[in-house]
């Protein structure tokens, strides 16, 4: 009887959880009008990450997105206005994206700004990428669309954007939305005319829906694009841990057995 109750055990089961991240980033920006547009990938990019490049172009025009360099694309928003052009372009890595370039003809010289994330520990699939509706504005202020993903609270990692025509490098960083971290800004350009402006903010957070607060330290009159992106975590690791059985515990299975 003792042998027996020195074996039996129990095993507690914990749900382990981790919101994705960014594994390695890129940005840069082109201070001068060209028609040739070079996108730097992140250097350290492991296969079955998710790349999510964040463009601005100054000009309301769209170009071709390069869907040959680095294999196809997806698009999650494509949009000229307010004297701009900003898309959201994504894919998942297969490994070798690695400080890898894309190349974008635009059909006038234009200046741009960018961002690229190489995100891990996400869903796998780009069913686990959501954006919002576009906020196409301009005002000191900018607020990002609120956003429900399909897959409801979770530990979803929140990106906003916010890219501008104009907005120039002498001026102070933009100020993030409320519980959002500034994680990177790149600006093209320094005369008045001819600016433009790639900002992303961050933050770790269960909530859905999810609607960020504004941007702002924005320069009045220039053209703006924001969006919030929602990234959904990997699912749940199970982890059992074993639970020893207190003496009368094992005493009140040995009298059931």
């Amino acid at each position: 009887m003792l042998s027996w109750l020195l074996t039996q055990r129990e095993y507690l089961v914990f749900h382990k959880m981790a919101f994705p991240s960014i594994r390695s980033s890129s940005s840069d920006n082109l201070s001068s009008d060209s028609t040739t547009h070079t996108i730097t990938l992140p250097p350290t990019v492991n296969s079955g990450d998710l790349l999510l490049v964040l463009y601005t172009q100054d000009g309301a025009n769209t170009d071709p997105w390069d869907n040959t360099s680095e294999g196809t694309w997806t698009e999650k928003w494509n949009v000229a206005s307010q004297g701009m052009w900003s898309t959201g372009q994504v894919k998942v890595a297969d490994g070798t994206e690695d400080s890898q370039t894309l190349t974008i003809t635009s059909g006038v010289s234009e200046r741009h700004a960018y961002i690229v994330y190489a995100i891990q520990d996400w869903e796998g699939t780009l069913s686990g990428i959501e954006v919002g509706t576009l906020v196409e504005a301009a005002g000191v202020t900018l607020d990002p669309p609120s956003l429900t993903p399909s897959w409801g609270s979770d530990d979803t990692f929140w990106i906003a954007f916010y890219g501008n025509d104009r907005r120039g490098n002498t001026q102070n960083p933009v100020t993030p939305p409320s519980g959002f971290v500034l994680s990177i800004e790149e600006v093209g350009g320094n005369p008045a005319t001819t600016r433009v402006n790639c900002a992303t903010a961050i933050d770790d957070n269960t909530s859905s829906p999810l609607d960020p607060g504004t941007f702002s330290d924005l320069a009045a009159s220039d053209g703006s694009h924001t969006q919030t992106i929602a990234v959904q975590p990997a699912g749940a690791a199970v982890v059992t841990r074993p639970l020893l059985l207190s003496i009368n515990q094992a005493v009140n299975r040995a009298a059931n057995f």
